[in-house]
């Protein structure tokens, strides 16, 4: 499986930040490596979950009603917030059931100023082995 791993940032107007800095004073806000870390982590996560329940995945007993269970289990377990099973899509294409739970992010770094993250490599084909 060869997928890149991608990460989009847009972030606008931080002059506000620069101020801070320039003055002397520690920005009151939480560095950006942090939100981005966690936010990270826990794609890793959304990842390693919707990997599972692809590989799972019986076509002649699973429906789409199990497969949603089965994510938010495994949502709930490992305290993933960032997205919600009845968010990720689930669709047959050519007699295949897809998983899409691609997502973005939207990270508060100050004032008005927010940071997207888009995490859109999270599409699987239930059935079928991944290995990373």
């Amino acid at each position: 499986l060869d997928r890149l791993y991608r990460c989009s940032i847009n972030i606008f107007n931080i002059s506000k930040i620069n101020s801070e800095v320039r003055g002397g004073k520690a920005p009151k806000i939480k560095r950006l490596s942090e939100y981005l870390g966690e936010s990270y982590f826990e794609y890793l996560s959304v990842r390693e979950v919707v990997i599972r329940v692809a590989e799972e995945y019986d076509p002649n007993a699973d429906t789409f009603t199990d497969l949603r269970r089965k994510l938010a289990d495994y949502f709930n377990t490992n305290q993933i917030k960032a997205v919600n099973a009845r968010e990720v899509e689930l669709s047959r294409e050519d007699g295949r059931v897809v998983i899409n739970a691609n997502y973005e992010q939207r990270i508060p770094l100050v004032w008005r100023v927010d940071a997207v993250v888009k995490y859109d490599d999270l599409v699987f084909i239930a059935g079928e082995t991944y290995s990373d």
